[in-house]
């Protein structure tokens, strides 16, 4: 088990959180940190502070420096500049912290963004607005945290809502992807049946194919119309790529209980999200609107939109 959860490859995660913007940023000369989550916040808050948007000179896995995008130089002071130097016992310090240069806000774009906060520092906020947050609410959560939430854009606020609501699902399809392998290796090490199906680039296209000209015909019965289906909008896969199409997963007592449990037949339906036929399910193994459905003894989640595994 602690190979599979090494093999996932999750970076120790932060223990700090946004603070007000109108306290004075936490950043000192000579402070320690824990973990580069917590460097990395805190390297944008004084940014934040500061009314500075964010510029990085230097990402590197053992140094973090961050700079105001007006480039303002002293001397040897950059405009806003800080900086933290992973140590050898792990820690992060903080070895600089220069003063502002420039006057006012910068210009907020969209290659600047509107605050030196990343999407993922600005998230737990926004977590606690449930699942279904909406773009308008995004300004007033924000409001307290950062310096001008009430310039945010309409792609910044949309930005920040799919990232909510995917982090509720599990994260980034392709992060949760590159952990599955890992993920059903974790639970074979229980006892668990995990079997992961994948498909070339010829079946996956064909796969999309059915569910587009079923779901043709299904908009065409609706708007009463009888266009012809056209094939040719879904250009050939890439054959040298893999697909996830189903999950198999079972508990280890699955096939000793199922005979008790559904001595005739049983049966389900279910989704990730609430459709006009069926209720939401109450979780699930990836990102995907999911079915499930018995065969023999284990369930199998069947990917709707199914991902690449590269």
């Amino acid at each position: 088990m602690q190979a599979s959860r090494e093999a996932l490859g999750r970076e120790p995660p932060g223990v700090l959180r946004l603070q007000h913007c109108s306290l004075a940023p936490r950043a000192r000369v000579g402070m320690v940190v824990s973990c580069r989550a917590d460097a990395e916040l805190l390297s944008n808050e004084y940014l934040e502070y500061l009314c500075a948007l964010r510029k990085s000179t230097a990402t590197k896995s053992n140094r973090i420096v961050r700079q105001c995008i007006c480039q303002i130089k002293a001397g040897k002071v950059q405009c806003c500049r800080i900086s933290f130097n992973k140590q050898a016992d792990g820690g992060w310090k903080c070895t600089m912290c220069e003063a502002k240069l420039c006057t006012g806000m910068p210009a907020a774009s969209r290659a600047a963004g509107s605050t030196a906060y990343t999407t993922a520092q600005l998230q737990p906020v926004l977590v606690l607005l449930g699942e279904d947050i909406r773009g308008r609410l995004v300004q007033a959560a924000l409001g307290p945290y950062v310096q001008r939430a009430h310039n945010f854009s309409t792609t910044m606020s949309s930005t920040l809502t799919q990232a909510v609501r995917m982090d509720f699902r599990g994260g980034q399809p392709e992060r949760v992807l590159k952990r599955l392998p890992a993920m059903a290796a974790a639970f074979r090490e229980t006892g668990w049946h995990c079997e992961i199906i994948i498909e070339g680039a010829e079946t996956m296209h064909r796969i999309i194919l059915e569910q587009a000209e079923q779901q043709h015909k299904n908009d065409q019965k609706e708007k009463g119309t009888k266009e012809p289906f056209d094939a040719s909008i879904f250009e050939p896969l890439p054959p040298d790529k893999k697909y996830v199409t189903q999950v198999s997963l079972a508990a280890p007592w699955t096939e000793a209980a199922y005979p008790e449990l559904a001595p005739v037949s049983m049966s389900d339906f279910a989704h990730c999200e609430q459709t006009k036929d069926s209720m939401p399910a109450a979780a699930s193994i990836m990102y995907a609107s999911l079915h499930t459905r018995p065969t023999g003894f284990r369930d199998v989640w069947r990917a709707e939109s199914c991902r690449m595994l590269r």
